[in-house]
């Protein structure tokens, strides 16, 4: 639907809007001296609407200092809304004056303000009902009554997702890939739950069928006077020799890393069974210090030392032999890098 559409539309919209004002006005005056009715139209949901009550000043009701009040009547409660141009909640209500009544905005509506009936008085004259908004309403979707995907399967296969939770009137959507009408395509879900539809739209699309690998992928939806954009997208999934060039080189820097990581293992281990082979020169320093310390014993024993040193002199000997082992590795670790 072009711009020029949808103006043409809200135009339509604004006079309908202005004939059914007039024509509550003299419904109102037929039946009563103060009569209040529905100002917006048509009515957003998360908007301001405007409640006015209309006052005939050339019936004998009218006087320049008549109270001016609005209340919301529910079940069992009532409350005060305003006073004489005071709101009784500023973040909720708001007040408007004007030659032949005043008014009552509410805002960011919702369905909780369709609650209960509205009473505007004007001295000892009211009127009370309920707020009837009929079908001429408008519930654009949010951050988080809006859902919108898309992902494509091998380079091919595209698959969208578009999901309304909360939207009237229903979307009127068109799908488009690459300035192509694929709506026909398009497979609409809907359900009315109370006031607002749940509209679900899914496609899943070779790509192929259509001599395109990259382009725009567009969906735009009509909602009342509003145009949203669900999707609108450009992908390129074109599977050419500069990707496949690509995915070579990556495979090939992973091949290089492995295989260096392997090479450095075989090293480490290698060195690890060169220690092993060097043992020997710690088996003959051990043997060397085990002879000494026995001697040491021996001399020991001769001048009448008591028995058990001699574990106590064990002990000593195993601790020097362990010494003289790491110091061995340390030099035979030394010989062996470098003669690697």
């Amino acid at each position: 639907m072009s711009y020029e559409d949808i103006m043409e539309m809200a135009f339509r919209k604004k006079v309908s809007t202005l004939k059914h004002h007039t024509i509550l006005h003299r419904r109102c005056f037929q039946q009563t001296a103060v009569c209040w009715m529905l100002k917006t139209k048509p009515v957003i949901f998360g908007e301001d609407v405007e409640l006015f009550c209309n006052y005939n000043k050339t019936s004998n009701h009218s006087c320049d200092e008549c109270t001016k009040r609005w209340h919301l009547y529910l079940a069992s409660d009532f409350k005060l809304l305003s006073f004489n141009g005071f709101p009784s909640e500023i973040s909720k209500y708001n007040t408007t004056e004007s030659p032949d009544g005043f008014g009552l905005v509410i805002k960011n509506f919702s369905e909780q303000d369709l609650t209960g009936s509205y009473r505007c008085s004007y001295g000892f004259e009211n009127d009370r009902k309920t707020l009837d908004i009929g079908n001429d309403y408008e519930c654009y979707p949010m951050n988080n009554t809006l859902d919108s995907r898309y992902s494509f399967n091998d380079h091919t296969i595209l698959t969208m997702g578009v999901d309304f939770k909360e939207v009237h009137p229903y979307p009127n959507c068109t799908t488009s890939f690459n300035s192509k009408d694929i709506t026909s395509r398009v497979i609409t879900k809907s359900e009315l739950i109370q006031l607002f539809y749940k509209v679900t739209f899914t496609l899943t699309l070779n790509i192929k069928d259509y001599g395109f690998c990259k382009g725009d992928l567009h969906m735009t939806c009509l909602i009342g006077s509003k145009q949203l954009d669900p999707i609108k997208t450009t992908f390129d999934e074109c599977f050419d020799n500069k990707n496949q060039w690509a995915i070579i080189a990556s495979l090939i820097a992973c091949v290089s890393i492995i295989a260096i990581m392997c090479i450095v293992i075989c090293r480490n281990k290698r060195c690890r069974n060169k220690l092993k082979d060097a043992l020997p020169c710690t088996k003959s320093t051990r043997e060397t210090d085990s002879n000494e310390m026995t001697d040491f014993v021996d001399e020991k024993n001769k001048s009448g030392e008591k028995s058990y040193m001699r574990n106590q002199t064990k002990r000593t000997t195993e601790a020097m032999i362990v010494t003289n082992i790491q110091d061995c590795d340390l030099l035979e670790c030394q010989d062996l890098s470098e003669m690697t």
